[in-house]
Order: structure tokens, then sequence, then C-alpha cells
């Protein structure tokens, strides 16, 4: 029962590092941290095929700024979803044999 549980938890991290020379950008890095959960029992229950549930933060952190003297402007503004926290479900519906996929994201 328990290795059951365990394997319907998934951890995944990441991250990556971004250094310029001449200070020509930000030197910064990158990182995500996330779970999921796959709801077996309940997909049983209501006849999906599967049904999980994935939570996911990202983050920026800037290490050392960028020379104002050697550029025009920073890259911060163009680092879309800096300190950001994703929610999606998900869930496989079989219908005659054909799998549906349902995600929705926040």
């Amino acid at each position: 029962m328990l290795k059951g549980v365990i394997d319907q938890w998934k951890l995944y991290v990441g991250a990556i590092y971004q250094q310029t020379y001449d200070g020509k950008d930000a030197d910064f890095i990158r990182y995500s941290a996330g779970l999921s959960y796959h709801f077996n029992s309940l997909a049983e229950a209501i006849g999906f095929a599967e049904t999980k549930l994935s939570v996911q933060w990202s983050g920026d952190e800037t290490l050392d700024y960028e020379d104002v003297n050697k550029i025009g402007y920073s890259s911060r503004k163009a680092r879309l979803f800096r300190n950001t926290v994703l929610v999606k479900p998900y869930s496989n519906k079989t219908t005659n044999g054909v799998i549906t996929p349902w995600v929705y994201a926040m």
C-alpha cells in the first residue's frame, strides 16, 4: 500500500544559470520546483483513465547586476514568469477507446 502511494507522487526540480561577460547583462539563476500527485482511485471511480494535479514554483534571482554604462536596458523585464506559481489539474477520459486529455493551467 505504501509503495503505491509513493509511486503516485513525483517531485521535480531544475535550474539554469546565466553568466555574462563584461557586465553586458545581469548574472542570474532561474529555478523551478514542483510536485504532482496521481489520483488513481479517484480516476477509476469517475471513469477517467488518469487524473493528476501538479503544482510548480518558478523563481528568478539576480546574482550580479549589469553595468549600466555598457547596456541600454536590462533583460530583467524580458524574463517572464519570475516568482510564479502554476497549478495544473490534468485528466484523461476514455470514451470508446479514445483518450481525451483535459488540461487547465492558471
